[in-house]
């Protein structure tokens, strides 16, 4: 004759792979585990914050350079053709890799300066196991210093 396990030890599996598949802790904990309630707690970090209202804003050949600055602050930075950048820590051999989003569309000049952003969002919820995520916002803005306008905006998002 063939025993069953206990209604109990199949509900405790399957909340078990609940947890492993989605990081997610059912409501109520898992109180078959350990006797209590699991503690789980998680952080939050943020640099460079904008939003994606604030790039919603930007209107193309009509926001102006210093209402850029005034939304977004200084930029992280800031990239002329043929001219080295200006940024803390970037390699002065990738500026001219600032004006790629734009290349296509737009005969690139002197006049043409790409201010740059980054917003970054990382996620870590701990418990049964440890889940961490990021989120990249990245945001190129090419100006024309002649006329002091946007000229065009490239926002990607890297996960």
């Amino acid at each position: 004759m063939k025993m069953r396990a206990p209604i109990w030890t199949a509900v405790a599996e399957v909340l078990a792979c609940v947890v492993l598949a989605t990081g997610c802790i059912p409501l109520g904990g898992l109180g078959g585990f350990g006797g209590g309630p699991l503690l789980v707690f998680g952080t939050e970090t943020t640099e460079h914050s904008f939003t994606k209202a604030q790039v919603e804003r930007i209107q193309r050949g009509k926001t102006i350079k210093d209402e850029i600055l005034q939304w977004f602050g200084p930029p992280m930075a800031m990239a002329r053709k043929g001219e080295p950048g200006e940024a803390p820590t970037a390699n002065p051999a990738r500026f001219d890799s600032f004006f790629e989003p734009f290349s296509e569309r737009y005969a690139i000049g002197e006049h043409h300066v790409v201010y740059y952003y980054q917003s970054q969002r990382s996620r870590t919820v701990q418990g049964l196991m440890t889940r961490q995520s990021s989120v990249t916002d990245r945001l190129w803005i090419l100006l024309d210093v002649r006329r002091g306008t946007v000229v065009d905006y490239v926002l990607r998002q890297d996960r």
